[in-house]
Protein backbone atom coordinates (compact mmCIF):
# COMPACT_ATOMS: atom_id res chain seq x y z
CA UNK A 1 0.00 0.00 0.00
CA UNK A 2 1.11 3.53 -0.63
CA UNK A 3 0.01 6.29 1.60
CA UNK A 4 -0.42 9.35 -0.44
CA UNK A 5 -0.09 8.59 -3.72
CA UNK A 6 -1.80 11.61 -5.03
CA UNK A 7 -0.12 11.78 -8.29
CA UNK A 8 0.75 8.27 -9.59
CA UNK A 9 0.45 7.79 -13.21
CA UNK A 10 -0.43 4.21 -13.50
CA UNK A 11 -1.92 1.20 -11.63
CA UNK A 12 -0.32 -2.08 -12.07
CA UNK A 13 -4.51 -3.62 -11.93
CA UNK A 14 -6.87 -3.49 -14.76
CA UNK A 15 -9.30 -1.81 -12.41
CA UNK A 16 -10.01 -0.15 -9.47
CA UNK A 17 -12.22 0.78 -6.86
CA UNK A 18 -13.20 4.09 -5.51
CA UNK A 19 -14.16 4.95 -2.07
CA UNK A 20 -15.92 7.34 0.15
CA UNK A 21 -16.65 6.69 4.15
CA UNK A 22 -18.91 9.97 6.19
CA UNK A 23 -20.98 10.48 9.14
CA UNK A 24 -23.95 9.62 7.15
CA UNK A 25 -23.04 7.21 4.84
CA UNK A 26 -20.81 5.19 2.31
CA UNK A 27 -19.85 4.98 -1.06
CA UNK A 28 -18.05 2.74 -3.66
CA UNK A 29 -17.62 2.61 -6.87
CA UNK A 30 -15.53 0.22 -9.37
CA UNK A 31 -13.62 1.31 -12.35
CA UNK A 32 -12.44 -1.13 -14.91
CA UNK A 33 -9.36 0.34 -17.73
CA UNK A 34 -8.87 -2.07 -19.90
CA UNK A 35 -6.11 -1.61 -22.40
CA UNK A 36 -7.02 0.23 -25.55
CA UNK A 37 -10.39 1.38 -24.48
CA UNK A 38 -12.60 3.71 -22.33
CA UNK A 39 -13.30 2.98 -18.42
CA UNK A 40 -16.23 1.10 -17.65
CA UNK A 41 -18.29 1.72 -14.37
CA UNK A 42 -19.20 -1.90 -12.60
CA UNK A 43 -20.37 -0.97 -9.98
CA UNK A 44 -21.88 1.87 -7.91
CA UNK A 45 -23.79 2.06 -4.83
CA UNK A 46 -24.27 4.61 -1.84
CA UNK A 47 -25.46 3.24 1.52
CA UNK A 48 -26.76 5.62 4.61
CA UNK A 49 -25.14 4.42 7.89
CA UNK A 50 -24.02 5.82 11.02
CA UNK A 51 -20.52 5.62 12.03
CA UNK A 52 -21.14 2.78 14.22
CA UNK A 53 -21.84 0.39 11.17
CA UNK A 54 -19.61 1.64 8.90
CA UNK A 55 -17.50 -1.49 9.38
CA UNK A 56 -20.68 -3.45 8.75
CA UNK A 57 -22.11 -2.11 6.07
CA UNK A 58 -18.72 -1.34 3.96
CA UNK A 59 -18.01 -5.43 4.53
CA UNK A 60 -21.75 -5.85 2.92
CA UNK A 61 -20.91 -3.95 0.22
CA UNK A 62 -17.14 -5.47 -0.51
CA UNK A 63 -19.66 -8.79 -0.45
CA UNK A 64 -22.28 -7.62 -2.84
CA UNK A 65 -19.97 -6.86 -5.58
CA UNK A 66 -17.15 -8.83 -5.04
CA UNK A 67 -14.62 -6.86 -4.61
CA UNK A 68 -12.79 -8.70 -1.93
CA UNK A 69 -9.29 -7.99 -2.63
CA UNK A 70 -9.76 -5.43 -4.98
CA UNK A 71 -7.32 -2.09 -5.06
CA UNK A 72 -8.83 0.58 -3.89
CA UNK A 73 -8.60 4.22 -3.72
CA UNK A 74 -9.98 6.36 -0.83
CA UNK A 75 -10.87 9.54 -0.71
CA UNK A 76 -10.69 11.71 2.23
CA UNK A 77 -13.34 13.69 3.87
CA UNK A 78 -12.73 18.03 4.42
CA UNK A 79 -11.61 17.91 7.57
CA UNK A 80 -9.76 14.76 7.21
CA UNK A 81 -6.89 16.76 6.04
CA UNK A 82 -5.00 19.91 5.08
CA UNK A 83 -4.50 21.42 1.97
CA UNK A 84 -2.34 24.21 1.55
CA UNK A 85 -1.42 26.62 -1.66
CA UNK A 86 2.68 27.61 -0.64
CA UNK A 87 5.75 28.47 -2.49
CA UNK A 88 7.73 25.48 -3.78
CA UNK A 89 11.22 25.16 -2.01
CA UNK A 90 14.22 25.49 -3.76
CA UNK A 91 15.69 22.48 -3.56
CA UNK A 92 16.32 19.08 -5.40
CA UNK A 93 13.50 16.79 -5.99
CA UNK A 94 14.92 14.20 -3.32
CA UNK A 95 14.39 16.89 -1.12
CA UNK A 96 11.54 18.67 -1.67
CA UNK A 97 9.08 16.75 0.73
CA UNK A 98 11.70 17.29 3.84
CA UNK A 99 11.34 20.90 2.97
CA UNK A 100 8.00 21.30 2.54
CA UNK A 101 7.67 19.63 5.57
CA UNK A 102 9.73 22.19 7.29
CA UNK A 103 7.57 25.10 5.73
CA UNK A 104 4.40 23.89 7.19
CA UNK A 105 4.43 23.06 10.59
CA UNK A 106 3.01 26.12 11.70
CA UNK A 107 0.53 26.23 9.36
CA UNK A 108 -1.52 22.88 10.70
CA UNK A 109 -3.35 22.18 13.51
CA UNK A 110 -1.30 19.10 14.62
CA UNK A 111 2.74 18.33 15.40
CA UNK A 112 4.34 17.57 12.14
CA UNK A 113 5.84 14.61 13.35
CA UNK A 114 2.07 13.30 13.18
CA UNK A 115 1.80 14.38 9.68
CA UNK A 116 2.03 11.90 6.62
CA UNK A 117 2.22 14.38 3.25
CA UNK A 118 2.17 14.45 -0.27
CA UNK A 119 2.66 17.18 -2.99
CA UNK A 120 1.78 17.75 -6.50
CA UNK A 121 3.02 20.59 -8.52
CA UNK A 122 1.56 22.66 -11.31
CA UNK A 123 3.72 23.13 -14.27
CA UNK A 124 3.61 25.93 -16.48
CA UNK A 125 3.20 28.84 -13.87
CA UNK A 126 3.57 32.75 -15.43
CA UNK A 127 6.45 33.40 -13.00
CA UNK A 128 7.40 36.93 -13.58
CA UNK A 129 8.02 38.42 -9.90
CA UNK A 130 6.17 35.59 -8.25
CA UNK A 131 7.24 32.78 -6.58
CA UNK A 132 7.13 28.98 -8.18
CA UNK A 133 3.76 27.30 -5.99
CA UNK A 134 2.90 23.86 -5.07
CA UNK A 135 -0.11 22.13 -3.21
CA UNK A 136 0.75 20.15 -0.04
CA UNK A 137 -1.42 18.04 1.64
CA UNK A 138 -1.22 16.99 5.24
CA UNK A 139 -2.90 14.90 7.65
CA UNK A 140 -2.82 13.35 10.78
CA UNK A 141 -1.16 9.44 10.45
CA UNK A 142 -3.49 8.10 12.93
CA UNK A 143 -6.60 9.00 11.46
CA UNK A 144 -4.78 7.47 8.12
CA UNK A 145 -4.49 4.39 9.81
CA UNK A 146 -7.75 4.20 11.31
CA UNK A 147 -8.96 4.11 7.59
CA UNK A 148 -6.34 1.56 6.32
CA UNK A 149 -8.10 -0.59 9.10
CA UNK A 150 -11.26 -0.43 8.60
CA UNK A 151 -10.83 -0.56 4.61
CA UNK A 152 -8.67 -3.71 4.93
CA UNK A 153 -10.67 -5.04 7.37
CA UNK A 154 -13.63 -5.30 4.96
CA UNK A 155 -11.74 -7.31 2.59
CA UNK A 156 -10.36 -4.22 -0.27
CA UNK A 157 -6.49 -3.83 -0.52
CA UNK A 158 -5.98 -0.46 0.20
CA UNK A 159 -3.24 1.12 -2.29
CA UNK A 160 -4.44 5.50 -2.67
CA UNK A 161 -5.30 7.71 0.28
CA UNK A 162 -7.02 10.30 -2.26
CA UNK A 163 -8.21 13.68 -1.51
CA UNK A 164 -11.25 15.10 -3.47
CA UNK A 165 -9.84 18.10 -5.25
CA UNK A 166 -8.01 14.94 -7.05
CA UNK A 167 -10.89 12.98 -7.55
CA UNK A 168 -12.84 15.99 -9.24
CA UNK A 169 -9.68 16.40 -11.60
CA UNK A 170 -10.38 12.86 -12.81
CA UNK A 171 -13.48 13.35 -14.07
CA UNK A 172 -12.99 16.57 -15.41
CA UNK A 173 -10.10 15.07 -17.41
CA UNK A 174 -12.91 13.04 -18.93
CA UNK A 175 -14.60 15.80 -20.34
CA UNK A 176 -13.75 17.17 -23.87
CA UNK A 177 -13.51 20.48 -22.67
CA UNK A 178 -10.57 19.50 -20.77
CA UNK A 179 -8.42 20.50 -23.85
CA UNK A 180 -8.61 23.89 -23.66
CA UNK A 181 -9.63 24.10 -20.12
CA UNK A 182 -12.84 23.31 -17.82
CA UNK A 183 -14.09 24.48 -14.23
CA UNK A 184 -16.27 21.85 -11.90
CA UNK A 185 -18.55 22.61 -9.29
CA UNK A 186 -19.42 19.93 -7.06
CA UNK A 187 -22.44 20.62 -4.31
CA UNK A 188 -22.88 17.87 -1.81
CA UNK A 189 -25.65 18.68 0.83
CA UNK A 190 -23.02 20.93 3.70
CA UNK A 191 -20.78 22.51 1.36
CA UNK A 192 -19.64 22.80 -2.18
CA UNK A 193 -16.29 22.19 -4.29
CA UNK A 194 -14.81 24.36 -7.19
CA UNK A 195 -12.04 22.62 -9.46
CA UNK A 196 -9.87 24.55 -12.45
CA UNK A 197 -8.37 21.79 -14.63
CA UNK A 198 -6.63 21.64 -17.93
CA UNK A 199 -5.16 18.67 -19.59
CA UNK A 200 -5.47 16.62 -16.41
CA UNK A 201 -3.29 19.20 -14.45
CA UNK A 202 -5.93 20.62 -11.29
CA UNK A 203 -4.80 24.41 -11.44
CA UNK A 204 -7.17 25.91 -8.84
CA UNK A 205 -9.55 24.78 -6.33
CA UNK A 206 -11.83 26.89 -4.02
CA UNK A 207 -13.55 25.53 -1.62
CA UNK A 208 -17.45 26.65 -0.77
CA UNK A 209 -19.20 26.63 2.60
CA UNK A 210 -22.25 26.44 1.30
CA UNK A 211 -24.03 23.43 0.23
CA UNK A 212 -27.17 22.23 -1.93
CA UNK A 213 -28.80 21.86 2.07
CA UNK A 214 -28.72 25.87 2.01
CA UNK A 215 -28.31 27.07 -1.25
CA UNK A 216 -31.84 25.59 -2.61
CA UNK A 217 -33.43 26.41 1.15
CA UNK A 218 -34.55 29.65 0.35
CA UNK A 219 -38.56 30.16 0.25
CA UNK A 220 -38.39 33.45 -2.02
CA UNK A 221 -36.81 34.98 -4.73
CA UNK A 222 -34.25 37.73 -3.55
CA UNK A 223 -32.75 35.25 -0.90
CA UNK A 224 -32.38 32.25 -3.56
CA UNK A 225 -30.81 34.80 -5.46
CA UNK A 226 -28.56 36.03 -3.31
CA UNK A 227 -27.20 32.51 -2.42
CA UNK A 228 -27.12 31.96 -6.48
CA UNK A 229 -24.86 35.53 -6.49
CA UNK A 230 -22.54 33.98 -3.72
CA UNK A 231 -21.91 31.01 -6.32
CA UNK A 232 -21.17 33.46 -8.90
CA UNK A 233 -18.70 35.54 -7.31
CA UNK A 234 -16.61 32.44 -6.22
CA UNK A 235 -16.58 31.06 -9.74
CA UNK A 236 -15.84 34.26 -11.24
CA UNK A 237 -12.88 34.89 -8.41
CA UNK A 238 -11.57 31.25 -9.59
CA UNK A 239 -11.73 32.21 -12.87
CA UNK A 240 -9.83 35.40 -13.05
CA UNK A 241 -7.04 33.69 -10.87
CA UNK A 242 -6.42 31.04 -12.93
CA UNK A 243 -6.44 33.11 -15.75
CA UNK A 244 -4.20 35.93 -14.49
CA UNK A 245 -1.99 33.42 -12.29
CA UNK A 246 -1.55 31.00 -14.90
CA UNK A 247 -1.43 33.03 -17.90
CA UNK A 248 -4.32 30.69 -19.67
CA UNK A 249 -6.55 31.43 -22.31
CA UNK A 250 -9.98 31.97 -20.62
CA UNK A 251 -12.77 28.97 -19.59
CA UNK A 252 -15.27 28.48 -21.02
CA UNK A 253 -17.54 25.76 -19.76
CA UNK A 254 -18.69 24.88 -15.98
CA UNK A 255 -19.66 22.06 -14.74
CA UNK A 256 -22.07 21.30 -12.18
CA UNK A 257 -22.84 18.25 -10.08
CA UNK A 258 -25.45 18.57 -7.52
CA UNK A 259 -28.81 16.71 -6.48
CA UNK A 260 -31.79 18.89 -6.62
CA UNK A 261 -34.76 19.98 -8.23
CA UNK A 262 -33.71 23.58 -8.51
CA UNK A 263 -30.31 22.73 -10.16
CA UNK A 264 -31.76 23.89 -13.37
CA UNK A 265 -32.80 27.09 -11.74
CA UNK A 266 -28.98 27.64 -10.55
CA UNK A 267 -27.47 26.55 -13.91
CA UNK A 268 -30.19 29.02 -15.75
CA UNK A 269 -28.31 31.74 -13.44
CA UNK A 270 -25.17 30.90 -13.36
CA UNK A 271 -25.17 31.17 -17.35
CA UNK A 272 -26.66 34.41 -16.95
CA UNK A 273 -23.97 35.67 -14.71
CA UNK A 274 -20.96 34.16 -15.52
CA UNK A 275 -20.60 34.59 -19.83
CA UNK A 276 -19.74 30.89 -19.82
CA UNK A 277 -21.72 27.76 -20.64
CA UNK A 278 -22.89 25.93 -17.25
CA UNK A 279 -24.41 22.85 -17.76
CA UNK A 280 -24.77 19.58 -15.63
CA UNK A 281 -22.34 16.64 -15.56
CA UNK A 282 -24.08 13.22 -16.76
CA UNK A 283 -21.53 10.62 -15.78
CA UNK A 284 -23.28 8.49 -18.37
CA UNK A 285 -22.13 10.78 -20.83
CA UNK A 286 -18.36 11.10 -19.14
CA UNK A 287 -17.41 6.98 -18.91
CA UNK A 288 -19.21 3.84 -20.05
CA UNK A 289 -21.82 2.51 -17.12
CA UNK A 290 -22.44 -0.76 -16.95
CA UNK A 291 -25.21 0.14 -14.02
CA UNK A 292 -27.71 2.74 -13.54
CA UNK A 293 -26.66 5.61 -11.98
CA UNK A 294 -29.52 8.05 -11.28
CA UNK A 295 -28.88 11.98 -10.49
CA UNK A 296 -29.48 10.77 -6.97
CA UNK A 297 -26.89 8.26 -7.18
CA UNK A 298 -24.48 10.04 -9.09
CA UNK A 299 -24.20 13.08 -6.69
CA UNK A 300 -23.29 10.82 -3.47
CA UNK A 301 -20.82 8.52 -5.60
CA UNK A 302 -19.38 11.23 -7.88
CA UNK A 303 -15.83 11.14 -5.60
CA UNK A 304 -15.42 7.64 -5.23
CA UNK A 305 -15.87 7.74 -8.88
CA UNK A 306 -13.11 9.94 -9.27
CA UNK A 307 -11.24 8.03 -7.11
CA UNK A 308 -11.74 4.60 -9.48
CA UNK A 309 -10.39 6.72 -12.56
CA UNK A 310 -6.99 7.51 -10.66
CA UNK A 311 -5.46 4.70 -12.62
CA UNK A 312 -5.89 6.88 -15.94
CA UNK A 313 -3.64 9.17 -14.17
Amino acid sequence: MTLFSLFKRKQKQDGLAGLTIDSAGIGISRILHPAGQAPSLEACAYRTCDVTNQAKVLASLVDEFNLKGSPCSHVLQPGEYTLLFVEAPDVEAGELKAAVRWRIKDMIDFHIDDAVIDVFDIPGQSHGNRPRMMYVVAAQSGLIQKKVELIQGAGLDISIIDIPELSQRNISSMLPEDVSGVAFLYLSDKGGLITLCRQSVLYLTRVLDIGAQTLFAASDEDSRTRAYDSVVLEVQRSLDYYESHYAQSPIKTLVISADNENSLDLINHLNENLGITSRMIDIDVVINSKVPVDINLQTHCMPAIGAALRSMH
